[in-house]
């Protein structure tokens, strides 16, 4: 009778600490992914991340130094270090990389779309400045027209259509 309590007690431990480490090990993925798809780490604290990677960095070392460390507690301070650096690495991407980038890639196509302008052949050559002109810059307005302001964007707000 003795032997059956433990082997129960120990089979539903082994199952409480599988789960556990299912658990654990699989906490961050949401997370991760939720950034890749909102290319934002609105909310996520650098400060936090960088506690936590300095916590999972001290338990890694703490494994590598502990001769009687089982192979699983050093695979799952792995797993641990590796996916809370990359939530650390996405942090700072999404936080201060990517808009730099994407900034520029919109400035980028702002200024090929004005140069897209000053070349349509829909305006007559009489009021077309030449983008080679080092007199006037291209995208400058050379039409007697007077252009609404915002007229640029390609969508509206209807706001820019009134004087404030």
């Amino acid at each position: 009778m003795m032997f059956l309590h433990s082997s129960v007690r120990h089979g539903l431990s082994l199952s409480l600490g599988v789960i556990s480490v299912i658990s654990w090990g699989v906490a961050e993925i949401p997370q991760i992914m939720t950034n890749y798809c909102e290319k934002s780490t609105e909310g996520l604290s650098i400060a936090f991340l960088t506690t936590w990677i300095i916590g999972d960095i001290f338990n890694l070392l703490g494994c590598l130094m502990e001769p009687a460390t089982l192979p699983t507690q050093f695979y799952m301070a792995l797993l641990y270090t590796v996916t809370t650096s990359v939530l650390f690495v996405q942090s700072i991407y999404y936080g201060h990389i990517y808009p730099r980038l994407k900034n520029r890639r919109n400035q980028m196509g702002e200024a090929e779309r004005i140069s897209n302008i000053c070349n349509d052949a829909k305006i007559p050559s009489r009021w077309r400045n030449s983008c080679s002109d080092a007199t006037t810059p291209c995208g400058v307005q050379t039409t007697p027209i007077t252009m609404i302001p915002g007229s640029h964007r390609t969508s509206f707000t209807g706001r820019e259509l009134f004087y404030t």
